[in-house]
């Protein structure tokens, strides 16, 4: 029961989340360039964001079953909760250190 309700908790912080930060980052991060005038580097701004979360998508699709099979949690020999809860925790930890504050 524990173990399921852990990796449920961790699968909706990951969707709230992703739901949250990826049509904002992309919105505000247009609005910050003057057309056009800075056309050349919103481009640049949307290649380089659009790589970023392709090589990150990527990247977890390798990592999280490497982690979910090498780690045991709840006396069991593979954690589930532990492969989605790692990168919600360097999310919260990004967005904590990492947001502006006025």
């Amino acid at each position: 029961m524990c173990r399921t309700l852990v990796t449920i908790l961790a699968l909706v912080v990951t969707a709230v989340g992703i739901g949250g930060i990826k049509p904002n980052v992309a919105a505000f991060g247009g609005d910050q360039f003057k057309l056009p005038e800075q056309s050349n580097q919103l481009t640049l701004y949307f290649s380089i964001y659009y790589i970023s979360i392709n090589v990150g998508a990527t990247l977890s699709e390798i990592f999280t079953p490497m982690l979910r099979k090498d780690v045991g949690c709840f006396g069991q020999d593979t954690c589930y909760s532990f492969a989605f809860g790692k990168p919600n925790n360097k999310h919260t930890h990004a967005h904590h250190y990492h947001l502006p504050t006025n």
